[in-house]
């Protein structure tokens, strides 16, 4: 079948159910006597406050991390330690928000402990949310100009995967997307190529995990390194890394202890290890900058981006430089389904040379990279 054929008839078809699976999930919450998220991360958080913009309410957390434990993780819900389940063996449904979710369900089971839901299903849920919203023909629109600006068949059949599992019902949803992973994340070898004189500007850097792989495929031959990273614990942790690195490497690395958007301005921020993102519900506050005012004289050749959502904001302030020196980018857009056109056209009304690529490097729907050479 022709890839727009079928792009269209995935939107008809899930529309004709009427998001009935959607009603039915949430009616299952509802019907819950006790509500928690097993996971009080940055996905645990995000869940939370969604179904608390959908009026369910989450009683508690259940976290491994004993220094968790019976502190309020938000919206003045607590933490409790798992041995606790006990005490609610009535009617808890139990959402895992941590990535470890098969080992989280062998601990439940050693608990005889079985109602529960995988996260998964609630990123596909809040994908189905912004799916029903939207106008069919929009989206059709969207989908077949992004197939065709794509510039191999690897991405299209990558894109049409994620698509199908967009479109697959949340019952029977399976946590494994499907899609083959391409080598190591942000360093494609069949589509990029690094040389020995490369200024890697690396936005969202966590503790230099990127940049490890970094210094791996140029064999420590580049010309700089320039950091960003919001959260100031994960910048701790970024500098005791780069602190182990040869005197000559930590040379030429420069960190900065700020994000990236479309402005400088102060935000408030959720900080959970390596997912930090911008919420104005928190009472931690960090700073953004415009990459293109705070670069100023240095000319990058390659940019990266993993930050929590705020790409096409950080991408907006990076656009004089982008026009400028048309550098390599790899920018995270599965954030938000609208990411995965929005960011790929706008990258091309500002470079139109540029070639699109997408590369998916997870088993499930995160971590989809979209590479513009």
């Amino acid at each position: 079948m022709d890839y727009k054929q079928e792009i269209c008839s995935l939107i008809d078809l899930y529309n004709k159910s009427s998001g009935s699976e959607v009603k039915e999930l949430y009616a299952r919450l509802n019907k819950a006597e006790h509500l928690c998220l097993f996971g009080a991360n940055i996905r645990g958080i995000d869940l939370a406050l969604f179904l608390n913009s959908k009026n369910i309410k989450i009683d508690f957390f259940f976290d491994n991390k004993p220094d968790l434990w019976d502190k309020e993780i938000c919206l003045n819900i607590p933490c409790k330690a798992p041995l606790q389940l006990d005490n609610y063996k009535g009617n808890l449904l139990i959402i895992i928000t941590s990535s470890y979710y098969e080992e989280i369900i062998k601990q439940l089971k050693t608990l005889n402990f079985n109602n529960y839901i995988i996260f998964p299903k609630f990123l596909l849920l809040g994908i189905k949310d912004y799916l029903l919203k939207s106008d069919a023909n929009s989206l059709k629109e969207n989908m077949c100009n992004l197939a065709d600006i794509l510039s191999d068949k690897e991405s299209i059949d990558s894109f049409i995967t994620i698509l199908k599992n967009w479109y697959s019902p949340i019952s029977s949803y399976d946590t494994k997307v499907g899609i083959k992973k391409d080598g190591i994340q942000y360093f494609p070898e069949n589509i990029l190529n690094l040389t020995d004189n490369e200024v890697f500007v690396d936005v969202g850097t966590y503790d230099g995990d990127t940049i490890q792989d970094f210094l791996i495929k140029t064999n420590n031959k580049f010309n700089k390194i320039i950091s960003y990273e919001l959260d100031y614990n994960n910048y701790l942790r970024l500098q005791k890394n780069i602190q182990k690195l040869k005197p000559d490497i930590q040379g030429k690395i420069i960190c900065n202890n700020l994000g990236l958007f479309n402005k400088n301005m102060t935000i408030k921020y959720h900080s959970n290890t390596s997912s930090t993102c911008i919420n104005n519900s928190s009472g931690i506050t960090g700073h953004v900058v415009a990459l293109s005012e705070h670069l100023k004289d240095i000319i990058p050749t390659y940019i990266k981006m993993d930050i929590e959502g705020a790409e096409m904001e950080a991408l907006i302030g990076a656009e004089k430089i982008i026009k400028k020196y048309k550098p390599k980018l790899a920018i995270c857009v599965y954030h938000s389904p609208d990411h995965f056109w929005k960011i790929p056209f706008y990258l091309k009304t500002l470079v139109p040379d540029y070639k699109i690529y997408l590369r998916h490097y997870s088993d499930d729907l995160r971590e989809t990279v979209c590479f513009a050479i």
